[in-house]
């Protein structure tokens, strides 16, 4: 009920939090990291699962300390994080949350464990799932819009996981495709009971240091998300590109990246670490108190900062909304599917009856009932 409390007050999105992505591979090192950056300041404590993991249509189990680019998911880990977190909060009298990933073959089950160790968001994402790990696209949405309807009863936040999409492709040309992703999220999240303050998009930081007027071009997409989505909770990450580790590494471009997070007035602000970089370390720890810095002496940016109509942000915001809204259309006109099969999001192309999991669904006979379906409809779980 707390939980769900602070989901749903409008104060919670008021104060810009400082989310820290930490997945060592080993647990005990994960709640050494989680006291450091607990006492420091770290609002938001995510969980980096081990790579692959949403590929497993079973959940490990126990304390593990082995993991590639992150941590197992698994009930102990969980619980280990949230012990640890609870006394970190209670040494320091900062209230950090616990975050997750939910995306992939077991999202129900993910779920249903995120609430036992009172997990406050949970990253839940069918594009994710389609586009970036092959999974069906049948099995996809049933498991995340299921996920996603535990999570609304539970009063648990969801977040995207649109920040992925542009950290592992180039979409400078196809920036519709990120805001076309934001509102199939938005959607399903909505339509599954969640309330707005629950519902969460992600940007990542996709600034290109050898582009002309780069910054601009960041800073539009920026603000694009926050006024398309006022209401939302918009998480905007820091991934490090590592084609550009020279400019990523240098603090003027951490500074920049939390500015603009700042100035377009972004609920929550990640820094992670580059690849199977997650150990938090001192460069880390630098960003973090760089983040609470700017956050202190930039409180008044958003309300402060003016665009001039027929600008260049705005002539450029207006471009991206009208690609978007033909994909949309298009989408509409046939099926989310077979946008999906014809590559309209992404350029990526994957087909209804392919894809892992598959073998994992099964059509509902014509008397099929679920009371579970029935109790968490939109109409019953929102305002």
């Amino acid at each position: 009920k707390n939980g769900e409390h602070r989901a749903r007050s409008k104060g919670d999105r008021a104060f810009t939090k400082i989310s820290v992505a930490i997945g060592s591979g080993n647990i005990d090192d994960d709640m050494k990291q989680v006291n450091l950056v607990g006492t420091l300041g770290a609002d938001i404590i995510e969980m980096v699962r081990s790579s692959g993991q949403s590929l497993l249509d079973y959940l490990p189990t126990g304390a593990t300390t082995t993991g590639f680019g992150g941590t197992f998911l698994t009930q102990g880990n969980l619980r280990l994080m949230r012990e640890t977190i609870g006394r970190s909060c209670e040494k320091s009298r900062h209230t950090s949350c616990l975050a997750a990933n939910a995306s992939g073959l077991c999202a129900p089950e993910i779920a249903v464990m995120g609430i036992w160790e009172r997990v406050h968001t949970l990253t839940a994402d069918p594009l994710y799932a389609v586009l970036l790990r092959d999974i069906n696209m049948k099995r996809a949405f049933i498991d995340q819009m299921f996920a996603l309807q535990i999570m609304a009863r539970a009063g648990m936040s969801a977040m995207s996981a649109t920040s992925d999409f542009i950290f592992k492709n180039d979409l400078s040309n196809n920036l519709q495709d990120i805001v076309v992703s934001l509102f199939i999220n938005e959607s399903l999240s909505k339509h599954a009971g969640l309330w707005d303050e629950q519902v969460g998009l992600s940007l990542a930081c996709a600034l290109d240091p050898a582009q002309e007027d780069g910054i601009t071009h960041e800073l539009t997409m920026a603000r694009l998300v926050s006024e398309v989505f006022p209401r939302c909770s918009v998480k905007y990450v820091f991934y490090p590109s590592d084609r550009e580790q020279d400019f990523w590494s240098l603090p003027s471009a951490q500074t920049l990246f939390g500015l603009i997070g700042l100035m377009t007035d972004k609920n929550v602000i990640q820094i992670c670490g580059t690849g199977t970089e997650n150990s938090f370390s001192a460069k880390h720890l630098n960003q973090l108190k760089t983040l609470r810095w700017l956050r202190q002496g930039g409180i008044s940016l958003p309300t402060e900062m003016a665009y001039q109509s027929n600008g260049q942000i705005m002539r450029q915001s207006r471009q991206i909304l009208e690609r978007t809204h033909k994909v949309l259309k298009r989408a509409s006109e046939t099926s989310l599917f077979d946008a999906l099969e014809d590559g309209q999001i992404l350029d990526i192309k994957r087909t209804k009856d392919s894809g892992r999991g598959l073998d994992g669904i099964f059509e509902k006979a014509r008397n099929y009932f679920n009371p579970f379906f029935e109790g968490t409809s939109s109409q019953n779980n929102r305002r």
